[in-house]
């Protein structure tokens, strides 16, 4: 369980190094500052759902 709380706050964010922000980018069409928004906005909310399975499964566990 820590080790999965640790990888949802390691996600948390969009980083301009990340392979994934320049492919979303160019697919899209997207500007930089576009794709960081989009990019940026789903990794938050991917990190925050996570976070809130592994506290929900650390009740039952």
């Amino acid at each position: 369980m820590v080790v999965l709380a640790a990888g949802a706050g390691g996600i948390f964010g969009g980083q301009f190094s990340d392979n994934a922000f320049w492919m979303l980018r160019s697919l899209f069409g997207l500007s930089t500052r576009g794709a960081l928004k989009t990019y940026t906005l789903a990794q938050s909310m991917l990190s925050v759902v996570v976070l809130l399975l592994v506290l929900l499964v650390n009740l039952f566990v």
